[in-house]
């Protein structure tokens, strides 16, 4: 059996002393050579793991040791690492790698690359600061595409070539810009609009010297709430430079407006409060008139009428009026059988007086002074003979009314 451990050939007989030799000579591995080593290959034979070639690594494959030249470590703890050969390749999947190259003097190269794309990023994503320190004069240099765009310095960050980057787009913009100390630009534009060129100020007009040489400052060029009182002249704002519906409460002194300033007709029911009208505000009239409202609802006064004369309806349309009474006064009414109030279409007194429930007969008094009122039903009763041994505890007993008094409508059963 190949690579066994076994004596060596004694050939024809074994001496004691050969099969107990201890210099190492009694027992050899088939095929031997130097450089192998000996490994249990089960619980009773010992096998030989023939040498591997320079710089390979033992593994465990399957149980049994094995050389490999390019081994895969799943997991790997150290604390210290030195490597000497200036290169570190870490592969991601097939031709993505990560290369960490260094160089003379120290210098130190990280490639990555997408063998498929171009999306080999580089992600710094630290649970704390990232602190990039260059003890070099020369900064920190920032390149895109192998092309230097940005230096930072010791006290600035520059361009690496003067007129070459842009601070932002139009679409990408900054939200605010700070600044103790001088801006210094060859243009300025203010909402697309150049206003600036060199030293001059273009959109506005000239400034030379101090001395104002273009046109007049457009609105748009001042800030809100920039003009202060103090940059306005004494009675230079008018009604002109009142917007309408400006001027409010708060900007009117107390007893500022008097009638001089209201319009004839201005003043209109929703601006007088409930109540607020007294009889002072009232406009004079004629002792004994009556204020009361004509056909088209407006306020009239009536009379002052005669004395002795009553305030009369004159029907609908018109307002009442100020007339003499009917001829005969309460004398006449008095000795009328068939008194009416307000002529032959008034109210029958006889008929209608105090109740009006539409009959031809009124309240009658009697010559004993009974009142009646025939169209109203009503019955005087009473027993003629006392009742004896009534009884009580909630038994049951008819009164005997037989003797009638009186009886309007003839509605009552006598003894019944």
């Amino acid at each position: 059996m190949a690579n066994e451990f076994k004596h060596k050939d004694p050939g024809s007989e074994l001496t004691q002393a050969e099969f107990i030799t201890s210099d190492g000579t009694g027992h050899i591995f088939a095929s031997q050579a130097a450089g192998d080593i000996l490994y249990a290959s089960s619980t009773t034979v010992l096998t030989r793991l023939a040498k591997g070639s320079d710089d390979d690594l033992l593994t465990l494959s399957s149980g049994a040791p094995a050389w490999t030249s390019s081994p895969t470590l799943t997991a790997l703890t150290v604390d210290d690492v030195v490597i000497d050969g200036k290169v570190v390749t870490m592969t991601g999947s097939s031709g993505d790698t990560a290369v960490f190259t260094v160089g003379t003097n120290g210098t130190l190269t990280l490639v990555t690359t997408d063998a498929a794309a171009s999306a080999a990023d580089l992600t710094l994503d630290a649970d704390g600061e990232i602190v990039i320190d260059a003890a070099d004069a020369a900064g920190v240099i920032i390149k895109i595409n192998g092309t230097a765009q940005l230096s930072v310095v010791d006290g600035s960050i520059t361009p690496t070539t003067n007129n070459d980057i842009d601070l932002g787009t139009s679409s990408y913009q900054f939200k605010n810009g700070y600044f103790d100390g001088t801006l210094e630009a060859d243009d300025v534009t203010i909402g697309g609009t150049n206003v600036v060129t060199g030293s001059l100020v273009t959109t506005l007009g000239t400034v030379s010297a101090g001395v104002w040489q273009g046109t007049a400052i457009a609105s748009t060029y001042i800030a809100a709430d920039a003009i202060t009182g103090a940059k306005i002249a004494d009675d230079a704002i008018d009604s002109e430079h009142y917007t309408d519906g400006s001027i409010d409460n708060a900007h009117l002194a107390d007893d500022a407006v008097d009638s001089d300033e209201i319009a004839a007709g201005a003043i209109d029911t929703a601006h007088i409060g409930d109540n607020q009208v007294t009889l002072a505000k009232m406009a004079g009239g004629t002792d004994g008139q009556i204020i009361t409202y004509d056909a088209s609802g407006d306020p009239v006064a009536v009379g002052p009428g005669t004395d002795g004369q009553i305030l009369t309806s004159t029907g609908a349309g018109s307002p009442p009026a100020f007339e003499d009474a009917a001829a005969g006064g309460i004398a006449s009414l008095a000795a009328d059988t068939t008194p009416q109030v307000g002529g032959s279409a008034g109210l029958d007194l006889q008929a209608q007086l105090l109740v009006g429930n539409g009959g031809s007969t009124g309240i009658a008094i009697s010559s004993a002074g009974e009142v009646t009122m025939a169209a109203q039903p009503s019955v005087l009763a009473q027993n003629s003979v006392a009742d004896t041994d009534v009884i009580g505890s909630d038994a049951t007993y008819t009164i005997d009314l037989d003797t009638e008094i009186f009886d309007i409508n003839a509605d009552f059963a006598s003894d019944t």
